[in-house]
């Protein structure tokens, strides 16, 4: 058999130039044949490979890294090494806490690189729809604003 190259790398084209390897195990000897050399594969080569959110790519050996625009990261949860975006609105996520979603005066719409508040009776837009700021309201309309404090997990 031939062995297979190992992760990011690829045979060179060249099967004339063999090697064997002889592999131990606890019952057997095994003779693998195999290429003399492992190319790197250039993952960055391939138009769009990091993602949309991306803003470049760097081929390493074996491997790549990926830079993100602001609104994207690498996920290193999902282990796919490219950008993906970030959900804002996630529970302690920056436009949860702006839209105000868990005190129920606002809902969060998570966009591709970003976010938008739809505020709810009780609060008002403010920053382009991407804060929700409590009010106090009275019959006649609006009397004052409450001022909250708002904590930013990032």
């Amino acid at each position: 058999p031939i062995k297979q190259a190992d992760e990011g790398y690829r045979w060179e084209n060249n099967l004339s130039t063999l090697t064997c390897l002889i592999e131990k195990g606890p019952e057997n000897v095994t003779a693998i044949w195999t290429p003399a050399r492992q190319l790197d594969i250039d993952e960055c080569e391939e138009v769009g490979f990091c993602g949309v959110g991306s803003v470049s790519c760097l081929n390493t050996p074996g491997s790549f890294t990926c830079t993100c625009r602001d609104g994207y990261h690498v996920n290193a949860e999902s282990n796919t090494g490219k950008c993906e975006d970030i959900n804002e609105c996630a529970i302690g996520a920056i436009g949860y806490s702006r839209c105000l979603a868990k005190e129920r005066l606002g809902t969060c719409s998570n966009l591709q690189n970003g976010y938008r508040c739809s505020c709810l009776s009780g609060s008002y837009a403010a920053l382009d729809n991407r804060k929700c700021t409590a009010c106090n309201c009275t019959i006649t309309g609006v009397s004052s604003q409450v001022k909250i404090n708002i904590i930013f997990l990032i």
